[in-house]
């Protein structure tokens, strides 16, 4: 079978490493798989060439309006193509999506096996309807909703995902970064993600992980092939258990010795998870601080990591020479301006090398989802969601604009203190939304006067790590230190709280610590 997964911008602007997964495992049955993005100027020329007979499309919420258009129009123009399948996020956690029309099936939850169970079905004639994780679209038009299998147990049975993706869109061989996974699934159930539900949806470990040697393996092939530079590692918590950190470090730095990035958290980082990471290679570590407001953070969020942490996590990647990247999450149900103030303090005070903003999007499945239903923030349309997060708020909040505010001009205030110290003191004493809005609008004119001037510094902008490979080929740090990134002066109050911190720091975070009322670190 010819197999075309379609794709678009947003998807492809790093390696989609769940149909790459898909990809090299069907290939194992002789099936034949190519790729395709709908924003390529000559896609449907590409495809007509190709003649795919299955279309499959990897879907996130907000990107599902588009993606279903494209398929309906492709099914129109391709005679072979007969068959449509979607699968990722959205049809797993909306899964009345097999209703739409074109759709002959969705796959819920992983998909390496049910795709590979069903081109096989395809192929001989044979019936694909009760394929485990697939909900089927019958001729008479109703729908067959089968089980679930157990999660993969093993995951270094599969084979290396598709990295040749790097030669179908230059733009990937170009970054010189590989996208790679050391392991799948998150134990923890904070109430914007999936992860709680995905946890529940199938049977088996959740949370597993890949054997250090198979994952270097799999980064030296594609090191030797496509001389990427920087490592990104796409786990949702990387090496969550400390041992299999302390396993993979040497490892990794006399086998690959290139610099990497990956998600963690903040409670996770002790000082020897950090000194692991450190001792691997790590140049960037990406948390989710998430809100500046400790009661909005655990109590809403259920994300139950103390202030504490997060500034002790922060002291550590500075003194460790790792970079810093926060993700912050704007709109929350229950935020105000004041707390949306928070997230850009703590910002402000832990400086990140880089800083993200988002916008709490109502995603299917999610507990925060439902509630922002509830209490009559979200109509439940999730046809109407953006495709992505980082433009402005999609919920009926109050405050909503001043919100949105506060969230796009949120960089601009972390990288200028005083612009933030003048706006808090100014929203004390004007309350109105009108006045406030007034009061941000005024400052988008001095950030667009000063980046025409080339005043604006680059600042906690994305960008790429600045920090390259660190060791001697002996293993010793080229710095004769612990690290090679720059450096904080923490103050007397914040070593104390830090120390505090660690000292009294459970396995598990807890709810109820109070927030330090620490100042701004100063640079060295």
């Amino acid at each position: 079978m010819r197999l075309a997964f379609v794709f678009d911008a947003h998807i492809l602007q790093h390696e989609p490493l769940g149909p790459m997964y898909i990809a090299s495992y069907v290939r194992q049955f002789g099936h034949d798989v190519e790729y395709f993005s709908v924003d390529e100027p000559d896609y449907e020329r590409l495809m007509r060439q190709y003649d795919p007979q299955v279309l499959a499309f990897s879907v996130s919420t907000g990107q599902h309006p588009r993606l279903l258009k494209a398929n309906r129009h492709l099914r129109e123009t391709l005679p072979n193509a007969k068959f449509s399948v979607f699968g990722g996020p959205h049809p797993t956690f909306f899964q009345n999506m097999i209703l739409a029309e074109g759709v002959d099936a969705t796959c819920i939850g992983e998909g390496e096996e049910p795709m590979g169970e069903l081109l096989n079905a395809l192929e001989k004639g044979d019936d694909w309807t009760g394929i485990q994780n697939l909900h089927c679209k019958m001729p008479d038009g109703t729908i067959k909703e089968n089980e679930k299998r157990p999660f993969l147990p093993h995951l270094d049975e599969l084979p290396f995902p598709d990295h040749d993706i790097k030669a179908r869109f230059p733009h990937l061989k170009e970054k010189k970064v590989g996208f790679f996974i050391a392991g799948r699934g998150c134990p923890f159930k904070c109430t914007f993600c999936f992860n709680d539900a995905m946890m529940k949806m199938q049977k088996g470990r959740y949370v597993r992980y890949r054997d250090p040697d198979k994952v270097c393996e799999e980064i030296d092939m594609v090191r030797s092939k496509y001389g990427i530079e920087l490592v990104s590692f796409q786990d949702d918590i990387f090496g969550i258990d400390v041992k299999w950190l302390e396993k993979f470090a040497p490892i990794y730095r006399d086998r690959i010795k290139l610099p990497f990035m990956c998600h963690y958290r903040s409670d996770l980082a002790t000082e020897r998870a950090v000194k692991a990471m450190h001792d691997a290679g790590c140049v960037r570590m990406i948390v989710g601080l998430e809100s500046g407001d400790e009661e909005l953070r655990q109590r809403v969020m259920d994300k139950r990591v103390k202030d504490e942490e997060l500034y002790a996590s922060a002291e550590r990647c500075h003194r460790y020479g790792i970079e810093l990247l926060t993700q912050n999450m704007f709109g929350i149900p229950g935020e105000t301006p004041e707390t949306a103030m928070k997230t850009v303090e703590m910002n402000m005070r832990i400086q990140p090398e880089v800083f993200i903003h988002y916008f709490f999007m109502p995603y299917p499945m999610t507990k925060l989802g439902e509630i922002a239903q509830e209490m009559g923030m979200f109509d439940g349309n999730f046809d109407m969601l953006p495709e992505t997060y980082h433009t402005g708020l999609s919920l009926n909040i109050p405050h909503k604009d001043v919100l949105n505010a506060i969230g796009l001009n949120s960089y601009f205030m972390v990288d200028y203190p005083v612009a933030f110290h003048a706006t808090r003191a100014f929203m004390k004493l004007f309350k109105s939304d009108k006045a406030r809005l007034a009061w941000f609008k005024g400052m988008n004119v001095i950030e667009r006067v000063m980046t025409k001037a080339g005043l604006r510094k680059e600042g906690c902008w994305y960008h790429e790590p600045r920090i390259g490979w660190r060791f001697n080929e002996d293993g010793s740090p080229k710095d004769g230190g612990t690290g090679t990134g720059r450096q904080v002066r923490w103050s007397r109050a914040q070593k104390k709280a830090m120390k505090e911190a660690e000292a009294n720091r459970p396995r598990t975070s807890s709810v109820g610590g109070v927030a330090p009322n620490l100042p701004r670190a100063k640079r060295i």
